[in-house]
């Protein structure tokens, strides 16, 4: 047992990150009160860490395009798993009624873009994201929009109704 030095709760030693360096072998934050700091830092601090990992991503393309292709070999059933579970949440969230043709246009149109402006990379969005934690939108035209990728993964899984907050 071990006392955390922010929350100052008596924790197991499992609870704490490794540090070599430490006489017990554990840093003296729990992992708890370390997740949080990061996190907080991350937020108030997005701009500078997404610089760094945009710089850091570009240094070092060839050593992450091999470590991805490693992790999709390795991990191939992760990637069927995921793959099959997007597949049913889209065919759980789309309506009889919804007009398939517009929606197949919209993916159409986002691939001509990416093939028109190769140096931008456009993806669909839906804007009232389809397994949200506080709402979830329907797989049809309506709720769909094309954006640049950069902003639809920093939007992520959110949905933020205008006025709320």
């Amino acid at each position: 047992m071990k006392t955390c030095n922010k929350c100052q709760c008596e924790k197991f030693l499992l609870e704490f990150y490794k540090n070599k360096e430490a006489k017990d072998g554990v840093r003296t934050i729990c992992k708890s009160c370390d997740d949080l700091r990061k996190k907080t830092y991350t937020f108030k601090n997005s701009e500078v860490v997404s610089k760094n990992k945009s710089d850091y991503r570009l240094k070092n393309k060839e050593k992450i395009s091999a470590y991805m292709a490693w992790w999709r070999k390795e991990y191939s059933h992760k990637m069927c798993a995921y793959a099959s579970k997007r597949r049913a949440i889209l065919l759980g969230a789309t309506p009889k009624w919804a007009d398939k043709e517009k929606i197949e246009r919209i993916y159409q149109q986002a691939a001509l873009m990416n093939k028109l402006n190769p140096e931008m990379e456009y993806q669909v969005d839906h804007i009232i994201p389809l397994n949200g934690e506080l709402v979830c939108g329907l797989h049809m035209h309506e709720n769909m929009q094309i954006l640049p990728a950069k902003q639809n993964q920093a939007k992520k899984n959110f949905f933020q109704i205008e006025g709320a907050f």
